[in-house]
């Protein structure tokens, strides 16, 4: 007896972007963002900030041999999208991202005009 699996466009899921768990945690110089981005390596990955918005994209990339097949599949292979509103000016050109063990870290360095001074009475 022979099987033969076949695609039902109507069951084949479509490629999609979901929201990434994240983190925001306060640090020395101002905030740091955590996100969960698995299987999304550093040139996946994309951060920008426009008028007080943070938005941060992963692409993610599968290695799998071109005539890899699967009976069943259970993986998500989605793409990651988070857009978070910033209550607090930040220094733009010094916003730094690393990436670890699929967790992307975004620096926000507080900009000086926000931070907090004293200020002397006459």
């Amino acid at each position: 007896m022979k099987t033969e699996i076949k695609k039902n466009p109507e069951t084949i899921r479509r490629h999609r972007t979901r929201r990434p768990r994240y983190e925001v945690k306060p640090c020395t110089q101002g905030y740091d963002v955590l996100v969960d981005m698995p299987g999304v390596n550093r040139s996946g990955a994309n951060v920008t900030l426009e008028k007080g918005t943070l938005t941060i994209e992963g692409n993610v990339t599968e290695s799998v041999p071109e005539d890899w097949r699967s009976l069943r599949r259970e993986l998500s292979t989605s793409d990651y999208a988070l857009k978070l509103q910033l209550n607090v000016d930040v220094a733009g050109d010094a916003i730094t991202a690393s990436t670890e063990d699929g967790v992307l870290t975004v620096r926000l360095p507080i900009a000086e005009e926000a931070k907090p001074r004293s200020i002397t009475i006459d």
